[in-house]
């Protein structure tokens, strides 16, 4: 099911994003840049996130995409500017967050994720281990080839806490059906606190790691998120 969510008409009209211009078309393949977020990233507007989304959306909020990029602080801001004209999905390229825990990994993912929605693009949010389970599930009642075709067609597939924990042998074959079945068709948001080398040794069989890796990160601009303190930290209570 296609994220959807219910704004105000007024809210479009002021709130939509520029055409993409013709050129920030090229494509940054294996790009890797450095940002820290800054204490705000505020939300501005209030909206309601289908299923695909879940909880998170709903703890986030809606928020004004570019007014909350224009928050950060730090290099290569007109790339994350790129990436809320969704060019990258259009050109079928993935995006790999890397941070530690609180960094704003997800917080940014649902931000190109809610940007995406706006241009009517099909999106999904899930975490990689409710991923795993639904796929256990659909094998055992044989409906696995009907869960495939369905996230054959997200045009944005964002997949978080990814590869937090090494996976069985049947999970990391699920997980390359997946790649392969979305590589050069649709794109992907990959949100880990694990660099990319570290990949492999979380993915059971050497092969298939290989075979894995080979078709998420050769295509994907990496975004490393740095930040001394857990954005829950700094949006929490606080003692009186």
């Amino acid at each position: 099911m296609a994220a959807s969510f219910c704004l105000p008409l007024d809210f479009i009209r002021k709130k939509a994003l520029p055409p993409i211009p013709a050129t920030s078309r090229t494509p940054i393949r294996g790009s890797r840049f450095v940002f820290s977020f800054s204490s705000g990233l505020g939300a501005t507007t209030t909206g309601s996130g289908s299923v695909t989304f879940g909880d998170r959306l709903s703890r986030l909020g809606a928020f004004d995409i570019l007014g909350g990029f224009l928050l950060v602080h730090q290099l290569k801001q007109e790339e994350l500017l790129r990436f809320g004209t969704c060019n990258y999905i259009q050109e079928h390229h993935n995006i790999i967050l890397l941070g530690a825990t609180g960094s704003g990994k997800t917080y940014l993912a649902c931000a190109l994720g809610m940007a995406a929605a706006r241009r009517f693009y099909a999106v999904k949010y899930i975490r990689l281990p409710d991923l795993l389970v639904e796929f256990q599930i659909a094998r055992g009642n044989g409906t696995i080839r009907k869960l495939m075709t369905q996230y054959k067609k997200y045009a944005l597939l964002i997949i978080d806490e990814w590869l937090l924990y090494p996976l069985k042998e049947t999970e990391a074959r699920d997980l390359l059906e997946i790649v392969e079945s979305r590589y050069k068709r649709n794109s992907t948001i990959f949100c880990s606190q694990f660099d990319i080398p570290g990949w492999p040794e979380k993915l059971s069989d050497p092969l298939l790691a290989d075979a894995i890796c080979d078709r998420i990160v050769y295509d994907a601009y990496t975004v490393v998120i740095g930040g001394k303190e857990s954005m829950r930290k700094r949006r929490g209570l606080q003692d009186a």
